[in-house]
């Protein structure tokens, strides 16, 4: 007679018990994982945005203006180019015609950048400020217009008209983003004076201490 292989029923009950305990303790860390990533992501693909529209100026000769903008879900503006969040979605553009917003037929549309939030509910919440280059200076204004210029050079407008002057190497970009569903999750990235992209992560906390990256990487109080 040939003897019969495999589990027993109690043998079968204490693995699913066994996963079942492991699972619920796996779950959670992979959910808080999850979101992390998601906030790292959003300031990235931001950061590589304005990366991107500073090399725009360049190549293409022309100011490159980065501002907030209401976008659809398909990534189309529904509004005539700045003045919205930064947190709605990030619009570039060339401003051939030198006046600081975006006017169709003459200026060029470079990019559109969705927001994190665009296809789904509120993920994450983005806030921009802009910030002047002392140690001790505070907010000058939040949701600022960035331009960059073909020598390289970076501008904020602190002002919501367009006839506001851009305050040119004077201002780091302080972008943070946080977690709609835990607070205790965020990310910053950084645009420095002459427009360099800074993230906020353990190599920019070792080569930074007391001064303004510091400070604006929330790494000293």
């Amino acid at each position: 007679m040939r003897k019969e292989t495999g589990f027993t029923l109690i043998e079968l009950m204490v693995t699913i018990a066994v996963m079942a305990i492991m699972a619920a303790i796996a779950l959670p860390a992979m959910g808080t994982f999850i979101e992390k990533q998601q906030v790292k992501s959003s300031v990235n693909k931001y950061m590589n945005t304005l990366t991107f529209a500073r090399n725009e100026a360049i190549r293409q000769n022309i100011p490159v203006v980065a501002c907030g903008a209401n976008l659809s879900s398909a990534g189309q503006l529904t509004t005539n180019g700045c003045g919205a969040n930064w947190s709605e979605g990030l619009f570039l553009f060339g401003d051939v015609d030198g006046d600081h917003s975006y006017t169709a037929g003459k200026d060029i549309n470079i990019r559109v950048t969705q927001s994190p939030n665009s296809n789904q509910k509120s993920v994450v919440t983005i806030n921009v400020e802009a910030m002047p280059n002392t140690v001790s200076g505070t907010s000058l204004s939040s949701n600022p217009v960035v331009q960059f210029y073909p020598n390289g050079q970076v501008g904020v407008r602190v002002g919501s008209s367009t006839d506001d002057e851009f305050l040119i190497g004077s201002n780091f970009l302080q972008m943070s983003v946080i977690s709609m569903d835990n607070s205790t999750i965020s990310s910053v990235g950084l645009l420095d004076p002459v427009g360099r992209v800074i993230n906020c992560g353990v190599k920019a906390k070792k080569e930074n201490s007391g001064n303004k990256i510091a400070k604006l990487c929330k790494f000293e109080s």
